[in-house]
């Protein structure tokens, strides 16, 4: 009985989280790229939102395959631990190429929300910077650190 129940709230919650994966909002994850073109009070110019959209659109397209792999990676490792006897060494192996791959989109997402910073002017930077701390998304050491703000 504790199995049914067990398994129907797992087959209950499989759509949602699907649903959340599909929109880009499962876990949000060190990578996430918030479009900040729409948070009130930077007051961006028409330049500034072209330049941060074409930038975010550029960051999104480089960091989709890696993506792809680690998701690809992450069900594949997760299936070599559920089988009968799992290979140690193949599991290492696989381990060590996720952290790889994560490393790669830590390196982009760096790289990105530098450039982004290099758009804003200081007052805007500021006002990102007080919007991500309120939102607990910063660790307060600038864009390199924590995660982007979530544009509402």
């Amino acid at each position: 009985m504790t199995i049914a129940a067990i398994a129907l709230v797992a087959i209950m919650a499989l759509p949602a989280t699907a649903q959340m994966r599909m929109r880009g909002e499962y876990g949000r994850a060190p990578h996430y790229a918030a479009d900040i073109t729409k948070l009130s009070g930077l007051n961006l110019a028409d330049e500034q939102i072209t330049k941060l959209n074409g930038l975010r659109d550029v960051y999104l397209s480089d960091i989709k395959p890696l993506q792809d792999q680690m998701y690809s990676k992450s069900i594949t490792l997760k299936g070599m631990w559920l089988e009968k006897t799992p290979n140690q060494e193949k599991i290492a192996v696989l381990q060590k190429e996720i952290q790889r791959l994560r490393g790669k989109m830590l390196e982009k997402v760096a790289a990105y929300r530098r450039e982004t910073l290099n758009i804003l002017t200081a007052r805007q930077q500021t006002i990102l910077e007080a919007y991500k701390a309120k939102r607990g998304y910063s660790s307060g050491k600038g864009a390199g650190s924590g995660r982007n703000a979530q544009a509402e």
